[in-house]
């Protein structure tokens, strides 16, 4: 964790692979709707991670990091308690 560009690009390759395989999945499950919802969710995820490595580019890296956190905690927050991603 030293390195927060090197975390926010595998975190963005992490997310951008996750959209791919969603992609994927189109078409191949019953479950439609929801494959949709993750490859938003996945996608808003990845373009998130981006804008990040761009702060981080110029010169906001502390506080580019610390945006990323809050908004990542409240998308946890948002997809776990709110509007659970995974309920049928």
């Amino acid at each position: 964790m030293g390195e927060p560009a090197y975390f926010a690009f595998a975190a963005f390759a992490l997310f951008a692979l996750a959209t791919f395989k969603y992609v994927l999945m189109r078409g191949r499950t019953p479950y439609e709707a929801l494959v949709e919802r993750k490859i938003h969710i996945d996608t808003l995820g990845a373009v998130a991670c981006a804008i990040v490595i761009g702060g981080m580019f110029l010169g906001y890296a502390l506080e580019a990091a610390w945006l990323f956190a809050v908004g990542f905690a409240a998308a946890n927050i948002y997809l776990l308690l709110i509007r659970p991603m995974y309920r049928l």
